[in-house]
């Protein structure tokens, strides 16, 4: 298995203030298995509500990789009526 560098603490305050629920183990797995990706990789991410996990892939990409995001941003069953504010979700991701 390939040897990588855990997420800095700098880069995840970055991180942590896009709303989620991936967190900074998961983001580390992540970085993990998405740097161990030939260069020219081409990574589909289903489900990115508002980029959390986006940003940490993209971040570590192999050079000429391509992240394609893969949402209707409506937001999940789980959202509707949860005080949540669906209305912005592609915006906020952008």
């Amino acid at each position: 298995m390939m040897r990588y560098q855990d997420i800095s603490s700098h880069d995840w305050e970055e991180v942590d203030k896009i709303i989620g629920w991936f967190t900074l183990s998961e983001a580390r797995a992540m970085q993990g298995l998405i740097k161990q990706l030939s260069p020219g990789a081409k990574v589909v991410e289903l489900g990115s509500f508002q980029g959390r996990s986006s940003v940490v892939i993209a971040k570590v990409l192999p050079p000429g990789s391509i992240l394609y995001c893969v949402d209707h941003f409506k937001g999940s069953a789980e959202h509707q009526g949860n005080g949540f504010k669906l209305a912005h979700l592609m915006e906020n991701f952008k």
